[in-house]
């Protein structure tokens, strides 16, 4: 599971997060990766078996950039969604 949040203002992308509530391989950890073109991109890990308090006192890692280009004025966007339910 992973959500994935975006905003746009005036029709250019300014920020994204992306939180992955925990791994498969261990189900107490989690990762929340968020940015903005002008601040860069950030890293928090969760570890769910610690306290509240301890939570909110993670440390926030900043992620290096690889090198993109700016897109042309008149570039296409392509978007992919899902949706899966629980429930028929």
């Amino acid at each position: 599971m992973t959500v994935l949040i975006g905003l746009s203002i005036l029709d250019k992308s300014r920020l994204g997060i992306v939180h992955n509530p925990f791994s498969e391989d261990d189900k107490e950890l989690g990762k929340t990766i968020f940015g903005s073109a002008e601040h860069g991109v950030f890293k928090v890990m969760s570890d769910y078996t610690k306290a509240n308090d301890e939570l909110l006192q993670r440390d926030i890692e900043y992620l290096e950039p690889f090198n993109v280009e700016e897109p042309d004025e008149d570039h296409s966007i392509k978007v992919a969604a899902s949706l899966s339910h629980f429930s028929p």
